[in-house]
């Protein structure tokens, strides 16, 4: 092999162990901490971009590792560029829409229990479901409730006039991404369940 296809090879590798090191120190923590479980990537348009770049960067790795690894004076570099590789794998597992939105709907259940079980006493008591949250305050509950998500920190109540999906519902809870791009949690107090929504 010729010095200059040495030199290429060493350039290949050298990205790979910086794709790598970006994909692990910044791209799979944004993901974590910004997107999980707040929602999916695709609120925010980058779904299919962030698995573009993790195939990209995975095919890179694997051929520069196997490459490398043939070559006696890269073996070494090439066998960390190989095992570096399946760490852009972790990604996928990071990236699954599917088990975020899950992990979403239980927070969301787990954080706004407190609020649906005081708008279903405000009924018993009053009669009637409350016109707005606030009616609640604080004779039923001492303060609205978090959802402790921050992209999907904004929710709104509604007394079923939105929309015929489900509409023997006398309530429901709305909860927006904070980006304001389509996609949203919806509560349905007669099924007693949360679901994901995405325009």
């Amino acid at each position: 092999m010729s010095n200059k296809s040495i030199i290429f090879l060493v350039g290949l590798i050298f990205v790979c162990i910086i794709l790598g090191v970006l994909t692990r120190l910044i791209i799979i923590p944004e993901l974590k901490a910004d997107l999980s479980p707040l929602g999916t990537p695709d609120d925010f348009g980058l779904g299919f971009f962030i698995k573009i770049l993790i195939i990209l960067e995975t095919f890179i790795a694997l051929i520069t590792g196997l490459i490398a690894i043939a070559i006696k004076r890269t073996r070494v570099i090439g066998i960390f560029v190989l095992c570096a590789s399946f760490s852009y794998l972790g990604a996928f597992k990071i990236y699954n829409p599917i088990s975020w939105n899950e992990e979403a709907c239980n927070k969301l259940e787990y954080q706004l229990t407190p609020l649906i079980r005081a708008i279903e006493q405000y009924k018993i008591e009053k009669g009637e479901y409350p016109k707005e949250l606030e009616n609640l305050l604080p004779q039923y509950i001492s303060e609205l409730p978090s959802t402790d998500m921050g992209n999907y920190s904004k929710y709104e109540y509604d007394l079923g006039e939105r929309g015929s999906f489900r509409g023997d519902n006398p309530w429901r809870l709305f909860v927006y991404s904070r980006h304001g791009i389509g996609s949203k949690f919806v509560y349905y107090p007669i099924q007693k369940e949360w679901i994901y929504f995405h325009d």
